[in-house]
């Protein structure tokens, strides 16, 4: 009869850890874009427990394939998302283990500054056309080819960035 007892004590003891274990995932709460710029915004959330995670993010809701991940558990998150695209709407979506978690966002970014790139001072090869910031804009996270510089598949800043350097 002890041994019968002490079997349920110690089987509802695991049961209850295995529920405990269910309802403590990495969940984030108070979700919130903050500190957002033209170039750069912070995704700041908490969880109830010290997790690693990430954001994946692009400017389509169906293409973020962009990620930002973590180097530390912690309970009180901050991810700045960097470089970003003036006057460009984001998507965002929080990510543990593998898992979607939380709803899909998005946020605005700030206008950009009065400053316009600058031309390159020599001309260009005549096979090569003057291309523009608002250019890389139009087609950034897209996979237009003639804009993927790097070769990596998707348009982004490292593609402006080779650009400017020259490097087409």
């Amino acid at each position: 009869m002890i041994l019968v007892l002490a079997g349920l004590v110690l089987g509802f003891g695991k049961a209850r850890s295995f529920l405990s274990k269910a309802e403590t995932t990495c969940m984030p709460s108070a979700v919130m874009e903050k500190n957002i710029t033209p170039n750069s915004a912070d995704i700041s959330f908490q969880t109830e427990k010290a997790c690693l995670m990430e954001v994946n993010y692009g400017t389509s809701s169906e293409a973020m394939l962009l990620k930002i991940p973590e180097n530390t558990a912690v309970l009180n998150h901050n991810i700045k998302l960097s470089p970003l695209l003036p006057s460009t709407t984001y998507y965002y979506q929080i990510w543990n283990d593998g898992k979607k978690v939380g709803e899909a966002r998005s946020f605005l970014t700030g206008l950009a500054a009065n400053t316009a790139p600058t031309a390159p001072t020599a001309a260009p090869p005549v096979e090569q056309p003057v291309l523009t910031f608002d250019d890389f804009a139009k087609h950034y996270g897209t996979t237009d080819a003639a804009f993927d510089f790097d070769k990596n598949g998707i348009v982004n800043s490292s593609d402006w960035a080779a650009y400017q350097k020259g490097l087409h």
